[in-house]
């Protein structure tokens, strides 16, 4: 009786686990179906008004609604005192362009286009920062006691699985080990194809985003404005909307929304240093 307890008792916890994942998950492509909707009458608004010169923008207020999500992040001193807005990331990170009435001279226009140019390219080492953490997400979550990943990719996991589980003096298969590699792939694979993800697709996908954009140089300090821009789920997807391509825009939101998925699934940060 009492094992019949026990089984029945540990059943409904795996439920009750399955299930806060399935409500995470749901509120992510909620979002995701959100924003994309909003994009379609961003883009419709822009076609629409071309012809009178005006040219569409998304603002942040279109495209996702101030403060949500900021529960994830950490509850420090620093949060409280400065709570984190459109305006104080945007002091770090600027993602807009300011129009300026008055013409500027050779010297500052150049100035001003360096400096554009310098505020693109950081948004977009965060795009393939993005990708990237996601993909350092995956193997630590199939792989928790490899030490050291060098030579793991998404796309190498079943080959990987069958290297680590092989002793490397017998050359025997350790078969209980593999399986439970195995099936935290499986498992996690399953749960991120509910929000869109393909390995075949975006684990190539991934590594072309790195290697375009490239990744940061260098990690922010602690408790800073980039720090905690950097873990800010709202911030990022704005960085995303502004630095990526439309064509690929669908794509990398599918990526951010994994690694949105899996954090919030182990509660840790964003991007794990």
């Amino acid at each position: 009786m009492t094992d019949s307890y026990e089984t029945l008792y540990s059943e409904l916890e795996k439920l009750r686990y399955e299930n806060a994942d399935l409500r995470m998950m749901l509120d992510i492509v909620r979002e995701n179906y959100d924003l994309q909707s909003k994009l379609m009458n961003s883009q419709r608004t822009s076609v629409e008004t071309g012809n009178k010169g005006k040219k569409a923008s998304l603002r942040w207020q279109d495209t996702l609604d101030e403060g949500k999500l900021t529960s994830d992040l950490p509850s420090t001193s620093l949060a409280r005192s400065s709570p984190l807005t459109v305006q104080s990331l945007e002091k770090s990170f600027p993602l807009r362009n300011t129009d300026r009435k008055e013409p500027l001279g050779d010297s500052a226009q150049q100035s001003q286009e360096g400096k554009a140019t310098a505020d693109s390219r950081k948004l977009e080492r965060l795009v393939g920062e993005i990708a990237f953490q996601l993909e350092r997400r995956i193997l630590f979550f199939v792989f928790p006691s490899q030490a050291r990943l060098y030579g793991f990719t998404v796309l190498n996991i079943p080959e990987k699985i069958l290297q680590v589980s092989r002793n490397s003096v017998t050359g025997k298969v350790d078969e209980d080990y593999r399986y439970e590699l195995t099936q935290r792939h499986q498992e996690l694979m399953d749960r991120l194809r509910m929000l869109g993800y393909n390995a075949a697709v975006h684990a190539p996908f991934a590594e072309s985003i790195v290697n375009a954009y490239g990744i940061l140089k260098q990690r922010p300090d602690a408790y800073s404005a980039e720090e905690l821009g950097y873990n800010n789920p709202e911030f990022l997807r704005n960085v995303v909307i502004k630095a990526t391509p439309s064509k690929s825009l669908k794509d990398v939101l599918c990526l951010f929304s994994c690694l949105c998925f899996m954090a919030r699934q182990d509660g840790k940060s964003l991007f794990l240093w």
